[in-house]
C-alpha cells in the first residue's frame, strides 16, 4: 500500500549519458486484513483508507471523503472529521451513477461468526431518495452478493448490523450507492469483528449460610462473565429500588442485615460492555438472636445432587430438631418438625418435587444451619 515514483537515463558510455526521464510511478498492492476486529474510520489519516477501491456499476462517478452530506441534516461525520459520500450532483437521478465503494481483502477464516457494524444516512432531497447496499463476495473473481439494503429516508447517522456468511481467505464487502437525486449516501466507522457472545442470564440462585446479620449468595454463571450486579432490599422490594452491589464474587457474602427480617435478591451478569437480564427474585429470612450456627462438621446432607433422597446426619444438637426445605422463590416445599434424632441417619424424600436447587434449614432450640441441596 505504498505510491513509488522512479526515473531512468540512459548510459552510452563514459560521461555520456541521457537526462533523466520521468517521473513513473506505480502503487503496491495492500495488504490482506488479518487481524480483527478492523476498522475503517475513512480519515486523513487512516492508513487503510487507500485500500479502498471504486467499481463505476452506472454513470461515471467517484465514492469521496469528505465531513457530512451535500447539505440536508447530516452534516458532520459520524466520528472525526471525514466520512464517506457518494454523489448526488449531475448526472444524477433514475439509478445513475451507481458505484461500489470495495472493501480491501480479508482473510476470515480465523473467525466463527463474523459481521459487520457501520453508520450511514441518506436524507430526501423533496421526494428524491438515493439507495444503499451492502454486498459481498469471497474472492475476487466471484459474483457480488447483496446482503443489505436500505430504500428509506435515512436523515440521521444510523447503526447497521450485519453478519457476514462463507467466511474466506479473500473475503470483500462493498457499499453500493444509488444516486436517485437525493442528498448523498454517507457511511462512517465500518468495522469487522467476530460476533459478540450474548451475555447469558445468571441460574439457579442460593443462599447458605445465614445468619442474624448475613448470608451467602450464589448462583451460576452460565457463561464466560466473571463479574455480577447483586440487587437486593426487603421481600416484596421493586427492582430498581434496591441496594446495587457489583462483585467478582461468587458466592457474595452480604453482611449488614437486620435479624429476623426477610429479603429478596436479584442477580445479573455483566459481560463487560453488555449485560444480562437481573435473575430472581430469590428470598432468605435472617436467624433469630440467640440462635448459634452449626458447625459444618454437625451436619451433612448426602448424597447432594440426588434424584430427591436425601440423608441428614446431626450431631451435637439438643431438644426438637426440625428440617424445612424452600425453593429459589422461598416457597415452602418440605417441612418436618418431629421424629429427627441427632446423631443418626434421618431420610427424607422429596422425590415428588421438581428439579432444581432447594435450600435446606435444619435448626433446633438454639442451633441452626442453612445450605443448598440440588434435584436432578
Amino acid at each position: 500500500n505504498y505510491s513509488y515514483d522512479f526515473f531512468v537515463r540512459a548510459i552510452c558510455g563514459a560521461g555520456d549519458t541521457s537526462t533523466w526521464v520521468g517521473p513513473f510511478n506505480f502503487s503496491t498492492s495492500c495488504n490482506i486484513v488479518a487481524v480483527f476486529p478492523f476498522t475503517e474510520s475513512f480519515e486523513d489519516s487512516s492508513v487503510t483508507r487507500s485500500c479502498w477501491s471504486n467499481i463505476q456499476e452506472a454513470g461515471s462517478a467517484d465514492w469521496t471523503y469528505d465531513t457530512g452530506s451535500t447539505g440536508g441534516a447530516i452534516l458532520t461525520a459520524y466520528s472525526g472529521a471525514k466520512n464517506a459520500r457518494f454523489v448526488s450532483s449531475s448526472p444524477s437521478g433514475g439509478g445513475t451513477p451507481a458505484t461500489k465503494l470495495v472493501s480491501p481483502e480479508m482473510d476470515l477464516t480465523s473467525m466463527t461468526n463474523p459481521r459487520v457494524v457501520f453508520y450511514y444516512g441518506q436524507e430526501e432531497w423533496f421526494g428524491d431518495q438515493n439507495i444503499i447496499r451492502l454486498l459481498y463476495r469471497d474472492n475476487s473473481a466471484a459474483a457480488w452478493i447483496e446482503l443489505w439494503a436500505d430504500t428509506t429516508n435515512v436523515a440521521a447517522w444510523t447503526e447497521a448490523i450485519v453478519n457476514l456468511p462463507s467466511p474466506s481467505a479473500n473475503y470483500q464487502i462493498a457499499f453500493e450507492g444509488i444516486n436517485n437525486y437525493g442528498h448523498a449516501n454517507v457511511i462512517d466507522e465500518v468495522m469487522v469483528e467476530e460476533t459478540p457472545s450474548p451475555c447469558l442470564d445468571p441460574s439457579a440462585l442460593t443462599v447458605t449460610n445465614i445468619t442474624t446479620s448475613s448470608a451467602d449468595l450464589g448462583w451460576m454463571a452460565t457463561g464466560t462473565e466473571v463479574m455480577w450486579n447483586i440487587e437486593y432490599g426487603l421481600s416484596g422490594f421493586t427492582p430498581g429500588t434496591g441496594s446495587l452491589v457489583a462483585t467478582g464474587s461468587n458466592p457474595y457474602s452480604l453482611i449488614g442485615l437486620t435479624q429476623s427480617t426477610a429479603y429478596d435478591f436479584w442477580v445479573q451478569a455483566d459481560c463487560g460492555g453488555d449485560s444480562s437480564n437481573y435473575v430472581g427474585p430469590s428470598s432468605f429470612t435472617t436467624a433469630t438472636s440467640g440462635l448459634n450456627e452449626i458447625a459444618i462438621e454437625e451436619f451433612k446432607v448426602y448424597p447432594n445432587p440426588s434424584n430427591g433422597n436425601f440423608i441428614i446426619s446431626l450431631s451435637n444438637l439438643s431438644g426438637q430438631v426440625s428440617v424445612q426445605v424452600v425453593d429459589v422463590q422461598g416457597r415452602i416445599v418440605y417441612s418436618q418438625t418431629e421424629g429427627l434424632v441427632a446423631g443418626k441417619e434421618n431420610a427424607i424424600s422429596l422425590d415428588n418435587v421438581d428439579r432444581g436447587v432447594y435450600l435446606i434449614s435444619v435448626s433446633s432450640e438454639k442451633e441452626r444451619y442453612t445450605q443448598s441441596i440440588i434435584i436432578e
